[in-house]
């Protein structure tokens, strides 16, 4: 009894830190690399083309760089991306929770609507819809909450 459970012990710890490494390697090099571009016009440039578009979700155009990870990468690239963002922007709860939420809709794209596509949904037609409810939902949010 004792060596199941010392083993199970030792099983958890060693997938949990496989886990950390895992996504520390995707998500320590987009925290630099989002940090590098806070510093530079390339950012403001992304964010101004934008806030026309997110202002209507009450989010700032900087937002859209975790929108663009967590939609062509994932989840955790979405965090990483906001982590830099959220210490120079006064973000609300408000605005992380709608931020949030447009991401848990439209993320990971790429590899969602290929599996999509494998059940004959078109690939383009399932990535316009995931954007388009995502964006909505972001309007939506915003008025109502």
């Amino acid at each position: 009894m004792m060596m199941n459970i010392k083993k199970a012990v030792a099983t958890g710890l060693q997938e949990g830190l496989d886990t950390t490494w895992n996504l520390a390697k995707l998500i320590i090099p987009i925290y630099f690399v989002i940090t590098i571009l806070k510093n530079t016009p390339f950012l403001s440039m992304i964010a101004s083309f934008f806030q026309p578009a997110l202002g209507l979700a009450g989010v700032p155009g900087e937002a859209v760089v975790a929108l663009i990870m967590g939609a062509f990468v994932n989840v955790y690239a979405a965090i990483a991306a906001l982590l830099p963002l959220v210490h120079s922007l006064p973000l609300s709860p408000k605005q992380i929770t709608i931020i949030a939420t447009m991401v848990l809709i439209c993320h990971s794209i790429p590899m969602e609507s290929a599996v999509s596509q494998k059940t004959g949904v078109p690939f383009w037609l399932v990535t316009v819809l995931r954007l388009a409810v995502a964006f909505i939902m972001g309007i939506l949010l915003n008025k109502v909450m």
